[in-house]
């Protein structure tokens, strides 16, 4: 689960989860600390069996951390994050605006095909309705000249 981090009074931008504590870790340390029970992390844990952290002394140094952190460079970092993630939105939705053209095209292609066989199936039914009328005709003919004979 995922911890909300409140630093300092007045600082409440710091109540976000996940990404303002992983920018503010950046900032502070360099490295990131994962946020959950025991989780761990990558040095500066001496004295900690394993480099283990209980819950607590993880939110102590995220604290820590999160106070030493100038509020305009986490803000800032979190802006240029958030900028990518549009421009890679933006990114995104031009690639899948290509592929609908792309479709469109490929069903305009098709549907010109499929037109034509329309055409020629209508065309083979009444060509057969026709043959149905001259084969009578002829069976009609045909009783008529054995009767006659």
């Amino acid at each position: 689960p995922v911890t909300k981090f409140t630093a300092g009074t007045g600082s409440s931008r710091f109540k976000a989860a996940g990404t303002s504590v992983i920018a503010a870790n950046r900032f502070a340390s360099g490295s990131e600390v994962q946020c959950g029970e025991g989780a761990f992390t990558g040095g500066g844990n001496e004295g900690i069996a394993g480099g283990f952290l209980t819950r607590q002394q993880e939110d102590d140094q995220i604290m820590a951390r999160l106070k030493s952190v100038d509020n305009g460079q986490v803000d800032l970092q979190l802006a240029r994050e958030r900028q990518d993630q549009v421009l890679e939105l933006n990114k995104s939705c031009r690639v899948l605006n290509e592929l609908f053209k792309d479709m469109a095209d490929i069903v305009q292609e098709q549907q010109e095909g499929i037109d034509q066989i329309e055409k020629n199936v209508t065309a083979a039914a009444a060509r057969t309705k026709d043959a149905v009328v001259h084969l009578e005709e002829a069976s009609d003919h045909q009783k008529k000249s054995c009767t006659i004979s």
